[in-house]
C-alpha cells in the first residue's frame, strides 16, 4: 500500500536518498523504503511499467478508500492533501514491542510544512500533547506524531519515541547497523524501492504471512541469517528485483536453505529447446536431499543412488509436447567417472521400475524394461503403457534421465538449444562468473498448458490471471559469496 502510495506521485538518474533509516532504531525487524522524487527517472519508469498491472489500479483504489476511511470522516485525496507537500522518500519500520508483536513507524519525508501542517488540521484537533526530548508529539487516539527536521515520524507513541531515539543518536539507528550496511552493499542505483528485514524479521513478520511476502521469507529463512535486502527496479519492458541475504561468518550461504556450490553454467547451451522451464544449479544433490521427505521412497531411493553424479552442475528442463500432451523432463548432469556412472545408473534403474509399477498396473500391465540406440547412445527405457515412461543413458560424458527418448534424440542433435530464444536471453543474459543457480520460466507457455489441464478454474489463479499474464518469461541468477548470497529476478513484459 506505501509503494501505491509513494509512486502516485514519481516523476533524474542516481540511487534514492536514504535520510529516513536514520529515524529508524536499529531493532527494527522490517523496513520498506520507497523513493518520491518527482525529479528522479527511475521513479517514472517504475511507475509506467506498474501502471500495466491490473492490480495496480485495484491497489490504488483500496488505498483511496482507506484513506477515505482516516481521518474522523474528513475525508481525504492524495492529489489534493499528501502529493503538494510529500518529500523524496518515505518509509515503513516494523518494530518490536513489548507485548510481542509489531509496532508501525511510518517516516514521511516533507518538502513543504506548512503544506503538512494542512493535511493533519484535515484529520481533526490532536486529543492531546506530550514532549519527548524537547520535541512536541501530537496525539491521535493510540496514535502519534512529531516533526523531526524535514521528515513527519507518525505511528504508535512508542515507536515515535523510539524514532526520534535513532535521529537523536545515530548510534541507535538503523542506518548505522552493520547488518543494514551489509544486505544494502551492491543495491542497483536505479531501483525504486527496498524492503530490509533482519534475521528475526524474516522469521517473525514475513515467514508466517501469506502470498508472496511468505514464499519470500520461507524461502530466505536459515541458521545464521542477519539480514536480506530486496529491492525493485522496473522500466522499459522489465522488471528486476534484487535480493541480497548475508548470513553469519561460518553459515554457508543457501538458497531456501540449500547449500548450493557454485558453477560455470554450460548445459543451457547444450539442452534442447526452446525450454517451458529450466534449473541449472550447482549441488543437485543437496536439492534432492532437502527434497527427499516430499518424494515417493522409490523415487527417494534412485535419488540417494545417482546423488554422487549430481554434486556439481545439473539441469533439470521441461519441454513442450504435442498439443494436449503432457511436458517431457529432462535430467542432465556432467560426469567425470564413466565406469562409475555406468554402476550408478544400472543399480538405480530397480528403484526407478519399482516407481513405475502403479502406473502400470493402471494399464494392466508391468513395467517394461527395453534398451535402444538414440542418436548413438544406448537407452534404457521403463515403459508403463500409459504414454509416461523413464528414459536414462549416458550420452557422451552426461548422464541423462528423461521421460520420452524424443528428448535425448534433441540432445544429440542439433537443433535449437535451450539458451537460443531471445525470451531466454532477455532474463538471463550472457554474464561471465560463477553462479550457485540459474532459472527461466517461459510464463506464456508454461500459464496456457497449466489453464488447458485446469489452472483456469483455480480462483487463487483467477486474482492474479490477468496480472501474470503481462509476463512473457522470468529469469533468476542466484550467486553466493562466502557469508553472501544472491539471487536476482527479472521479468519481460513485452
Amino acid at each position: 500500500m506505501l509503494v501505491v502510495l509513494v509512486l502516485a506521485r514519481a516523476g533524474g538518474t542516481g540511487a534514492p536518498p536514504d535520510a529516513a533509516a536514520t529515524l529508524v532504531p536499529r531493532s527494527a525487524l522490517v523496513y520498506l523504503h520507497v523513493s518520491t522524487d518527482t525529479g528522479r527517472a527511475a521513479t517514472s519508469d517504475a511507475l509506467a511499467v506498474l501502471r500495466r498491472f491490473p492490480s495496480f489500479e485495484k491497489l490504488q483504489r483500496s488505498l483511496v478508500d482507506g484513506l477515505r476511511r482516516f481521518g474522523r470522516g474528513t475525508g481525504v485525496e492524495y492529489g489534493r492533501d499528501i502529493a503538494p507537500w510529500i518529500g523524496e522518500e518515505a518509509a515503513l519500520a516494523l518494530l518490536p514491542s513489548a507485548s510481542g508483536t509489531t509496532a508501525a513507524e511510518f517516516v514521511i519525508g516533507v518538502r513543504s510544512r506548512p503544506g503538512a501542517e494542512g493535511f493533519l488540521l484535515r484529520l481533526g484537533r490532536p486529543s492531546g500533547l506530550v514532549t519527548y526530548k524537547g520535541m512536541s508529539v501530537r496525539l491521535y487516539g493510540g496514535q502519534a506524531l512529531t516533526f523531526a527536521g524535514r521528515f513527519l515520524i507518525a505511528g504508535t507513541l512508542a515507536a515515535v519515541r523510539a524514532g526520534i531515539d535513532a535521529a537523536a543518536d545515530g548510534r541507535e539507528a538503523l542506518a548505522g547497523s552493520p547488518r543494514y550496511v551489509r544486505a544494502r552493499a551492491g543495491a542497483p542505483a536505479d531501483r525504486v524501492a527496498d524492503l530490509w528485514a533482519s534475521g528475526d524479521g524474516v522469521s517473525r513478520v514475513l515467514a508466517p504471512r501469506s502470498g508472496l511476502l511468505g514464499v519470500l521469507g520461507t524461502v530466505l529463512s536459515g541458521p545464521g541469517l542477519e539480514a536480506t535486502d530486496v529491492s525493485l527496479s522496473a522500466g522499459g519492458n522489465s522488471a528486476r528485483v534484487r535480493i541480497h541475504a548475508v548470513r553469519a561468518p561460518g553459515r554457508p550461504p543457501s538458497f531456501a536453505g540449500v547449500p548450493l556450490r557454485p558453477v560455470t553454467p554450460s548445459l543451457p547451451a547444450a539442452l534442447p529447446g526452446p525450454a517451458l522451464a529450466l534449473a541449472d544449479v550447482g549441488g543437485m544433490d543437496a536439492v534432492l536431499a532437502r527434497l527427499a521427505p516430499l518424494l515417493p521412497a522409490e523415487l527417494n531411493r534412485a535419488a540417494r543412488i545417482l546423488s554422487p553424479l549430481l554434486t556439481r552442475e545439473a539441469a533439470l528442463e521441461v519441454l513442450p509436447r504435442g498439443r494436449g500432451q503432457p511436458p517431457v523432463l529432462l535430467l542432465v548432469a556432467p560426469v567425470t567417472d564413466l565406469a562409475r556412472a555406468r554402476r550408478l545408473l544400472a543399480a538405480a534403474q530397480a528403484p526407478l521400475t519399482a516407481l513405475l509399477g502403479p502406473l502400470a498396473e493402471q494399464a494392466g500391465r508391468t513395467p517394461a524394461v527395453s534398451a535402444s540406440r538414440v542418436g548413438g547412445a544406448v537407452v534404457n527405457r521403463i515403459q508403463t503403457g500409459t504414454g509416461f515412461e523413464i528414459d536414462s543413458a549416458l550420452v557422451g560424458r552426461r548422464l541423462v534421465l528423461a521421460t520420452d527418448p524424443g528428448a535425448i534424440a534433441a540432445l544429440v542433435g542439433t537443433g535449437p538449444r535451450a539458451g537460443d530464444p531471445a525470451r531466454f536471453r532477455a532474463v538471463l543474459p550472457p554474464r561471465r562468473g560463477r553462479t550457485t543457480a540459474l532459472v527461466f520460466l517461459d510464463l506464456k507457455q508454461l500459464l496456457a498448458f497449466g489453464e488447458r489441464i485446469g489452472l483456469a478454474q483455480d480462483p487463487r489463479y483467477q486474482a492474479v490471471r490477468d496480472d501474470l499474464r503481462l509476463i512473457a518469461a522470468a529469469g533468476l541468477r542466484a550467486s553466493a559469496g562466502p557469508t553472501d548470497s544472491t539471487a536476482e529476478i527479472s521479468l519481460q513484459i513485452p
